[in-house]
């Protein structure tokens, strides 16, 4: 393979982590607040923070990818669930979570029991539901539920149409109200929203029926998120991932159908025959969803699976915080290497490289997005977040610790993620504790505002011009705190 020269002689190509390398200095003529970190995820997907979310099941359902779309990163939901259908389950809740026109809403009928309101009210956090004739979303409107209509305590047993608020006293819009000119449609419908001093204006057609839903919650995340990553129906991006086996093609399908933005096809072992056939069936089944590979290691596998269709590649060859692969099986590739060489491959097809895993400290970000690729995967970074899935209770101090453990380890491989790693009853995962970092919407954006600082200093604009820096190695003697008989951590530093 022939090199672009970036690299400095001191580091061995062939075999570098993240901590052999820094990136060197490299002139500016901007200010930190001009760095754009915006970056294609996949071949279509663009996304306005570098960050992917792991799809293991102690760090990414929907409440980590909300949150993390929110923030303008992007979340793959883990497959790791008793039962297939909640991976639908998880989705949908991030697809319905924030849109600007709410299409397909969750509805009822007015013989439905309030009971039932309550229940989505608590396993999908929707609050307003509207009530039509035939209970389905695109029925006649006859009313709205919402959470101050009733009370468990003593509306129990009661309809819908004994609690709604009749059609008669909302305050709704028609469609051919509307303006013709797209773009204005849902700044029209905000204004209405705003006026009526309400939180939901339903948006009927010309005989009544549902078609959309406006919220001033849509409208207050969108003033207070404005990164957040959304598709073209101003719904949030999310992912979900699957392995390769014949129970999650329906899986697949179904995911496609409630907009799905990209699946991951999970596997240790990307470069085979197997998962590219997968990832080729996955891409036959619709233009609207793109596809990512892998994990993969070697310009090699970059090669296959862009040929069966993959439109991003994620690179990983046994990095990581649980990962115990190399120890178990004796194969695998320092991570910066891999980032690096499957970084060139790939850039020369137009396909971007999703750096997976060995992230230990913020500026591992900066290198990783150095070395090529255009996002980073992390699982350790963000299991230590409120919305990921993991709380557990330590009794002996009587505190909540986050638990986070790798897909190959034994108690995730108990459940399904057996799939991943061909039914083996070795383990190539570790199971562990994490500290709690806070909120996504606090951490990430520490996170961030690292990575910009590293840009800043390495002369790098935006993340395309990252990959013109020199990289040298790193002197582990001086870039680490030393010399203190004791000093007091910042968030983010590690162990090093």
């Amino acid at each position: 393979m022939e090199y672009d020269g970036r690299i400095l002689p001191g580091v061995n190509i062939e075999g570098f982590s993240y901590g052999d390398i820094s990136v060197r200095d490299g002139y500016s003529d901007f200010f930190l607040k001009d760095v754009d970190t915006s970056t294609q995820l996949t071949r279509r997907i663009r996304i306005n923070v570098p960050l992917v979310s792991a799809p293991m099941d102690t760090v990414t359902e929907s409440g980590l990818a909300r949150a993390l779309a929110l923030e303008g990163g992007f979340g793959i939901i883990h497959y790791n669930f008793r039962e297939l259908g909640k991976i639908i389950t998880e989705l949908d809740k991030v697809k319905r979570f924030e849109a600007g026109f709410v299409e397909d809403p969750v509805t009822l009928s007015p013989d439905d029991p309030v009971d039932k309101a309550a229940r989505i009210r608590r396993e999908m956090g929707i609050s307003t539901i509207p009530i039509t004739e035939n209970g389905k979303p695109n029925g006649k409107l006859v009313g709205m539920l919402t959470k101050d209509d009733y009370s468990m305590l003593k509306h129990r047993g009661l309809k819908a149409r004994d609690r709604m608020t009749p059609v008669e006293r909302l305050v709704l819009v028609k469609w051919s109200d509307l303006p013709v000119d797209s773009g204005k449609k849902l700044a029209y419908a905000n204004d209405v929203l705003l006026e009526s001093h309400l939180g939901t204006l339903p948006v009927v057609d010309d005989d009544g029926n549902l078609m959309y839903l406006v919220t001033r919650s849509d409208l207050e995340k969108n003033e207070r998120y404005p990164l957040a990553s959304k598709d073209a129906k101003k719904r949030l991006r999310v992912g979900i991932a699957i392995g390769p086996k014949e129970e999650y093609k329906e899986i697949a399908q179904e995911a496609i159908r409630k907009g799905v933005d990209a699946i991951l096809v999970d596997t240790a072992k990307g470069n085979s025959r197997h998962c590219c056939d997968y990832v080729g069936y996955v891409k036959s089944l619709s233009d609207d969803v793109d596809v990512i590979g892998g994990s993969i290691s070697t310009p090699e596998g970059v090669e296959n699976l862009i040929k069966a269709g993959a439109d991003a590649i994620r690179v990983n060859a046994a990095s990581g915080a649980t990962c115990i692969t190399e120890l178990m099986t004796g194969v695998g590739c320092p991570q910066g290497t891999a980032v690096y060489k499957c970084a060139l491959a790939a850039r020369e097809k137009g396909i971007p490289i999703i750096a997976d895993g060995a992230l230990e400290m913020p500026g591992d970000i900066t290198k990783a997005l150095a070395l090529g690729a255009s996002t980073v995967m992390t699982g350790f970074l963000l299991a230590g977040c409120s919305e990921a899935p993991g709380w557990k209770l330590d009794v002996e101090k009587g505190t909540r610790v986050k638990r986070y453990r790798g897909m190959g380890s034994v108690g995730a491989m108990q459940l399904r993620s057996s799939v991943r790693y061909a039914s083996s009853i070795v383990p190539e995962g570790v199971e562990g504790i994490v500290e709690p970092v806070g909120s996504v919407h606090e951490w990430v954006p520490y996170l961030v505002e690292a990575t910009k600082k590293g840009m800043e200093k390495a002369g790098a604009k935006r993340i395309e011009d990252l990959w013109k820096s020199t990289i040298g190695p790193r002197n582990r003697d001086e870039s680490g705190v030393h010399g203190l008989s004791s000093f007091r951590k910042v968030r983010g530093m590690g162990s090093d």
